[in-house]
């Protein structure tokens, strides 16, 4: 009789922790989708962007190529500086980066300041 308990006890707790990391995963797929469409989101605002700080749409255009050369040159850099840590650590870390150099960019009075939390966001994304 206790082993029908234990064998119904696992049975529960291999389907919690196969919903657990359904979720995980899909809060990872959701993630990356965020982290991919942010990098081409100055695309439809060009025009905007250029005309807010008084620049020409081609210097504007420098958040998108600046952003897609810097994850594509650091991606392999940052991955191994970061790649011995706490994965937990690094992603809570990589996410609250993130999160805060899109604040900067929400708030930014200039374009050099705007382009730089574009390079925060951009070294997040390479680490992700």
């Amino acid at each position: 009789m206790g082993n029908i308990r234990m064998k119904r006890n696992d049975a529960a707790m291999q389907q919690g922790s196969t919903a657990r990391k359904w979720l995980l995963l899909v809060i990872m797929a959701y993630t990356a989708f965020v982290f991919n469409t942010t990098e081409f989101i100055p695309i439809g605002l060009m025009t905007n962007i250029a005309a807010d700080f008084g620049i020409a749409e081609a210097h504007a255009s420098l958040l998108i190529t600046v952003y897609a050369w810097f994850v594509a040159i650091m991606s392999l850099p940052l991955m191994l500086a970061v790649g011995r840590l706490n994965f937990r650590t690094v992603l809570l870390c990589v996410v609250a980066l993130f999160v805060v150099s899109h604040l900067l960019s929400a708030m930014a009075t200039s374009f050099n300041l705007l382009l730089l939390a574009r390079l925060g966001a951009a070294t997040a994304h390479a680490i992700f």
